[in-house]
């Protein structure tokens, strides 16, 4: 199972270096969004303690380190291991006027680089919506929307299974079992959109998450609300 998900994400400072990548993309990707002066301040603002880190119905009273920086990481989507992995976001969407651009982020808490017992429970991906995903003029497709979120999704869920986190619904890296979403503003191609992902609650394989899509404005654009599961590892 591992050999057909691999982790495939990069995150110098959680040592996050998967063999044959584009030593460039990390980088690239991270000077990309530190062009755009909100987008720059998400990743460079350090934390108060106050942010919300946790998942909706985590019971958890920590919160972010103060004065520590989001950590941020290419998420495997982007970073495919062969021809045969990740092939949508790494080669047909990153083309001019596509989908080039997707970083995602996150406020540690204590725990979160190296207690197995801690979860990851809150993810930001950051996505800059080229004009060629349109759907009516200058909006971008509702199916594209969808596209964004559940990838946001996995970097919740694939980012505990790279950190090794306890618990059966990271032991493989899950998979989506189904979505549904709220399409609530339109969102205009030509600029740069936020999904936030959260775990709600796991039972066993089985992981619950919600996602919203929010723009520059902070405004919500989509909400969505997943399940997915974690395949056994014989399969």
């Amino acid at each position: 199972m591992d050999e057909m998900y691999p982790n495939r994400m990069i995150c110098p400072e959680l040592n996050l270096l998967p063999p044959n990548s584009d030593e460039t993309l990390y980088q690239t990707t991270l000077d990309y969004f530190h062009s755009i002066p909100w987008t720059s301040k998400l990743l460079s603002t350090p934390a108060t303690g106050e942010e919300d880190v946790g998942g909706s119905s985590s019971g958890s009273s920590s919160g972010s380190i103060p004065g520590r920086k989001p950590i941020a990481f290419t998420p495997t989507c982007k970073n495919p291991l062969s021809p045969d992995h990740d092939q949508l976001y790494s080669q047909t969407l990153n083309v001019p006027g596509g989908l080039e651009h997707v970083l995602s982020f996150f406020h540690p808490k204590p725990g979160d680089a190296d207690d197995p017992s801690v979860a990851v429970e809150r993810v930001h991906t950051l996505f800059s919506i080229g004009p060629g995903l349109s759907g009516l003029p200058s909006i971008i497709h509702g199916g594209m929307t969808m596209t964004l979120c559940d990838e946001a999704l996995a970097a919740v869920t694939f980012l505990n299974f790279a950190l090794g986190k306890d618990g059966e619904s990271f032991r493989t890296p899950s998979v989506t079992a189904g979505l549904d979403i709220r399409f609530l503003r339109p969102i205009k191609v030509g600029q740069v959109v936020m999904a936030t992902a959260w775990m709600e609650t796991r039972e066993r394989r089985k992981t619950r998450l919600q996602c919203v899509v929010t723009d520059e404005e902070g405004r919500e654009c989509a909400r969505s609300f997943s399940t997915w599961i974690a395949p056994k590892a014989s399969l």
